[in-house]
């Protein structure tokens, strides 16, 4: 990058939102002259200009062109766009254009935190944005006509009732051209995101063939409702562009993501890629709702606001502001030492989220992201109003934090429930176990010593082991009947489909969804509760008036067992206590870890004893608890005590 003496323009005024443009002076033939301007954004004398969206690149591609007639150091990707401008039929009338890498002095921190600060403004601001996707490459003009045409064919699908895609819609070669689309590096980047979805009139240019937002997001929603993910597309690829359609709706249609949280929009875009960590909040905060950018301050890139103390930061300001604790809960899914993250090294403690973590998070990921969560909530898609049902674990108690001094140390007050006894097994996708079962041992879980100790549960009393097996439904699907955790689960039903489905794990499998059943219930049969193993259970409580037939729906049993327990949903484990209670665990669960109600928190957690600091634990994760999702635990005589929520062991 150049020194700062080679820019060719003092340091632009803050707080009078003075920003700088590039004058277009065209001359004869294609010679253009490019100068600044400086401009008022709120002066209604601010004249017309365009914006670029666009992705920067390797330090080592920049490259100088000449502004003020002084070489200014630009990514790479910069002289396409204004070769684009210069010489695009779109751009004959077009005067002035906002670059980034060029209107901003990238060389002066004071500045660019500034500016930085107005860029939703800006691009708010703007005619239009030139999302600048790349040159042209072989199979740009096939994708962008795919594209085009899969625009007009929106409503026809629609109609349909079958998502798969039509015959006349599988041409390998098109959805091969799709798949580079989508595979962009503008579809990965953070800071793309925002300057999408507030731009008034974005239009993607590949090469010099362009499509418009409306086709654009018609076109996406035709690619979902084809369902070209089991041969023809990639999912993964096609994510982040589903996602930005997804939070536009919001946005514009429904006019709601204003009102999303910092935490929404940070985890469901946790995949973006970004060139500094800091990036991961300040690249969303121009969609985020005005409580949550406030506790966010100022946009600082100096090195001694360094992305960890802004990410401890954000977590004691987001429980003050709240008056929660349910931000702890993301430390859980966004854990170094989770087996699919990087591997970043321990200087965060357990219970502060490492957002460096490259996350592919779930339509839900945690359940603090449940619908009725206004501080969090998720992106279900816009349907009446929000849902009410939540989970209250501590009863509406607010936290109770002795000291926020140490900064590695959370010394906050709950009630210790059980220990950790049995925890289910796991495994990925290729059918790899990742997590082994491991067996309850304590009187209350073993074999028949339930029976011999309360008469209650007797294999005789069919009835007492048909609520049992309910109990155990409910967990696996967290009490809820949707992914959105916003509609009570129908248990009777879940538990007929759970029998049937247990009944023919060993007969032939073709559907995936099922076969990824019957791995995980061979990873958790053998699980004792109170007395029998999970298969026993199912056996015993089987009525010979059984439906028939599994509900495969995507708001069926098998669904949501999937969604709860699968590598790639909320990865969650079948777990009892020492007590003989119930539940679903982090994947990094053990056995003897505490299973605890903190005080601001709407779910339990998982907490484990440190033993090189007497009094501290490490924060493990959420879970789900049966019987103590509503406040229960305050009912009981349980005892207040304080956890001191340490650095990870």
């Amino acid at each position: 990058m150049a020194d700062s003496a080679s820019y060719p323009d003092e340091r632009l005024p803050t707080g009078k939102s003075i920003i700088r443009l590039l004058r277009i002076d065209r001359g004869a033939g294609s010679s253009v002259v490019w100068r600044l301007e400086r401009v008022s954004l709120g002066s209604q004398d601010c004249p017309n200009f365009i914006t670029a969206s666009y992705v920067w690149g390797k330090p080592e591609d920049r490259v100088h062109i000449k502004v003020d007639g002084i070489n200014v150091s630009v990514a790479g990707s910069v002289p396409p766009i204004l070769e684009l401008i210069r010489d695009h039929d779109d751009f004959k009338k077009v005067e002035r254009i906002w670059i980034d890498g060029i209107c901003i002095n990238q060389n002066d921190e004071d500045e660019k935190n500034a500016q930085v600060q107005m860029m939703g403004d800006i691009y708010r601001k703007s005619d239009i944005t030139v999302v600048w996707l790349g040159k042209a490459e072989k199979d740009t003009d096939t994708a962008m006509d795919f594209l085009t045409e899969l625009q007009q064919r929106e409503k026809d699908l629609q109609a349909r009732k079958s998502r798969q895609t039509p015959s006349n819609l599988r041409n390998p070669d098109k959805w091969k051209s799709l798949q580079r689309f989508f595979s962009l590096p503008w579809w990965k980047r953070v800071w793309t995101l925002q300057e999408f979805v507030i731009a008034r009139e974005p239009k993607f240019y590949w090469g010099k063939k362009s499509i418009d937002r409306k086709t654009f997001r018609a076109a996406v929603n035709a690619i979902w409702l084809c369902d070209p993910f089991n041969n023809l597309m990639d999912w993964e690829i096609f994510d982040p562009a589903w996602t930005r359609r997804r939070i536009y709706k919001w946005y514009k249609e429904e006019n709601k993501v204003r009102k999303k949280s910092l935490l929404a929009l940070m985890v469901y875009n946790s995949n973006l890629e970004l060139s500094d960590e800091r990036d991961r909040i300040y690249g969303v905060l121009g969609l985020v709702n005005t409580e949550d950018s406030e506790l966010v301050g100022k946009l600082s890139y100096k090195d001694s606001s360094d992305a960890l103390t802004l990410y401890r930061r954000i977590v004691k300001s987001w429980v003050q502001r709240h008056n929660s604790l349910d931000i702890i809960c993301f430390a859980d899914l966004f854990n170094s030492q989770q087996p699919w993250n990087l591997k970043y090294d321990d200087s965060l403690p357990s219970w502060v989220p490492d957002w460096r973590a490259p996350v592919y998070s779930f339509v839900t990921p945690l359940l603090v992201c449940q619908s009725g969560n206004p501080t969090i909530g998720n992106f279900r898609p816009p349907m009446g109003n929000d849902s009410t049902l939540v989970y209250s674990a501590s009863g509406g108690k607010t936290p109770s934090i002795r000291s926020w001094e140490h900064p590695d140390q959370l010394p906050c007050k709950g009630i210790l429930i059980d220990i950790i006894d049995g925890l289910g097994g796991m495994q990925n996708a290729q059918g790899l176990t990742i997590a082994r079962l491991v067996q309850s041992t304590f009187p209350k879980n073993k074999l028949r010593a339930w029976a011999r100790n309360d008469t209650s549960t007797d294999p005789r009393h069919p009835s007492d082991n048909k609520r049992l097996l309910d109990d155990i439904v409910s967990c696996l699907v967290l009490d809820r009947k949707d992914r959105y955790l916003s509609i009570l689960a129908p248990v009777e039903q879940f538990r007929e489909d759970f029998q049937l489905l247990a009944m023919f794990t060993d007969g032939p499998i073709d559907y995936p969804i099922h076969k990824a059943f019957t791995e995980w219930f061979r990873h958790n049969k053998s699980l004792l509760i109170r007395g029998n193993t999970l298969e026993e259970l199912c056996q015993m409580t089987r009525s010979p008036n059984m439906k028939k037939k599994v509900d495969d729906s995507e708001q069926g049993f098998l669904s949501r067992i999937h969604d709860t327990t699968a590598l790639s949903g909320m990865a969650r484990r079948l777990f009892t206590t020492r007590e003989g209670h119930i539940g679903m665990a982090p994947q990094r669960a053990q056995s003897g870890d505490a299973v605890c109600v903190l005080f601001g928190c709407s779910v339990p957690v998982v907490l484990r004893r440190r033993h090189d600091y007497e009094g501290t634990w490490e924060f493990i994760g959420e879970c789900y608890l049966h019987d103590f999702m509503k406040g229960e635990i305050l009912d009981h005589s349980h005892s207040d005590k304080e956890f001191i929520l340490g650095a990870q062991n």
